[in-house]
C-alpha cells in the first residue's frame, strides 16, 4: 500500500486486490495513523486494484465513515472498471465521490 502527500491531502494507494480481512485490516490500520499525523481528508487512489468484491465494498464504505466521523472528507480517484463494476453491483456507487485523478479529488476537497 503505497502512501503519498500532496499538500494537505494523503493518496493511499492499496494493490492487488480489495476484499476485506487483512486488506481491510491494513487499510484502517492506514487510515488511522494518517488521522494521527493530523490528516484529516483522504483520497484512495484504486487504479491498481486488480479484483474486488462486496467485502471490499463494506472496506471503502466503513474508511469513508471513518473519515466523515473525524470532520474530513474522502474520495475515489483512478477508480477502475473492476471497482466501479462492484460498486455498481452492490448499489453503493451514488455513496462515493468518484475522480478521474488524483489532482480531481484534490480540487474537489476545496
Amino acid at each position: 500500500m503505497l502512501k503519498n502527500v500532496l499538500g494537505e491531502s494523503p493518496i493511499i494507494s492499496p494493490q492487488g486486490n480489495l476484499t476485506g480481512g487483512t486488506n481491510g485490516a491494513t487499510l484502517y490500520g492506514k487510515v488511522e495513523e494518517l488521522k494521527g499525523e493530523g490528516f484529516v481528508n483522504l483520497i484512495l487512489n484504486l487504479g491498481q486494484i486488480k479484483a474486488a468484491n462486496a467485502d471490499g465494498i463494506g472496506v471503502l464504505t466503513t474508511t469513508k465513515v471513518t473519515v466523515e466521523n473525524a470532520g474530513g472528507k474522502f474520495r475515489l480517484a483512478e477508480t477502475n472498471e473492476t471497482v466501479h463494476a462492484v460498486l455498481k453491483i452492490t448499489g453503493m456507487l451514488k455513496n462515493f465521490d468518484l475522480c478521474d485523478s488524483n489532482q480531481a479529488a484534490i480540487d474537489s476537497l476545496s
